[in-house]
């Protein structure tokens, strides 16, 4: 049903690239973090090449996430991510002709692209944006597609 009257309060809702997620697992400031859609829970990045566990990227860990806290749950496992920025990562392959394509979660600090991938699907983190060197990339977290993408879209 559209609305008839104003929304209410800023409280109605979150602005902003922070978000707050409840994590299922120990994760280090910096981390890519995935949803898992499954149970709503956040995790360290990990390469999912069926996706059969239906990962989404949500972007990078503010604070870390200590074990012990992940496993009281509630609000003591709360993690702030950030959707936005680019931030620093090792690629693997050579990223001198990698500007401008897809990166792909390999773990919670390194990505890959198609060609490294190989075959199946990806977890999409963002955009090659710039090279540091041989092996580093700044990676744009927020100039992504939706969810997973096929190997003909790059």
């Amino acid at each position: 049903m559209a609305l008839t009257a104003n929304l209410g309060t800023q409280a109605a809702a979150k602005f902003g690239a922070v978000q707050t997620y409840t994590g299922a697992e120990a994760i280090y400031r910096g981390a890519t973090v995935l949803l898992k859609l499954s149970d709503g829970l956040v995790y360290k990045a990990v390469e999912d090449g069926d996706d059969s566990e239906l990962f989404l990227c949500v972007g990078h860990a503010m604070e870390e996430l200590t074990a012990a806290n992940a496993t009281l749950g509630g609000s003591d496992a709360n993690i702030r991510v950030r959707n936005d920025g680019k931030l620093k990562r090792t690629l693997t392959g050579s990223p001198a002709t990698k500007v401008g394509r897809l990166a792909l979660v390999k773990d919670d600090e390194i990505v890959q692209t198609y060609e490294t991938l190989g075959s199946g699907t990806g977890i999409v983190v963002g955009r090659i944006s710039e090279v540091i060197n041989s092996t580093e990339v700044y990676v744009d977290f927020h100039d992504k597609p939706s969810r997973t993408v096929s190997n003909n879209n790059q």
